[in-house]
């Protein structure tokens, strides 16, 4: 008996970018437009961003020599890797300045801002109620904590 397969195996499909290349332009100029340079390969087809503190990453090399032939990037030096290019002048004013960096995040609400904000309102009544209540729990708490020492103190001398 002959064994028949009629698998036949798919060629393989090619899928295309998730990313369009209008966006990794974009992308690009963006880190350029924040100090990074850009190093094109001469022997190899490769291309990566570099800044000093952060190092290197990668850059499609289609897309960096697309912004070699659009003039977005002028050559600026070399690099034992390739070329170094820069964002040019006029490319760099058609970008929006950077957003400013906000030095600290909010405090989340506290007790007390919360309390506050009712003591400013017309809610003062409640705001006399919840301290009352508060205050209520604090001194059982405290009464709690006095038995509870009392009650050691005892087995201690035992």
């Amino acid at each position: 008996m002959e064994l028949v397969s009629g698998y036949q195996p798919e060629p393989e499909r090619r899928i295309g970018p998730t990313v369009s290349k209008d966006k990794w332009i974009n992308h690009a100029k963006n880190k350029l437009a924040r100090g990074y340079v850009l190093i094109v390969g001469t022997e190899r087809r490769n291309a990566n961003f570099y800044l000093r503190g952060k190092g290197y990453e990668m850059c499609p090399y289609d897309i960096a020599q697309a912004m070699i032939k659009q003039g977005l990037v002028v050559q600026t030096g070399k690099h034992h890797l390739g070329l170094i290019y820069e964002l040019a002048p006029e490319v760099k004013a058609e970008q929006p300045p950077p957003r400013p960096r906000t030095s600290e995040p909010p405090e989340p609400d506290t007790m007390e801002t919360i309390l506050g904000g009712l003591a400013d309102s017309a809610d003062a009544a409640a705001l006399e109620e919840v301290e009352e209540v508060l205050d209520e729990e604090d001194e059982a708490e405290d009464e709690f904590d006095e038995e509870n020492f009392e009650e050691e103190d005892e087995e201690e001398e035992d």
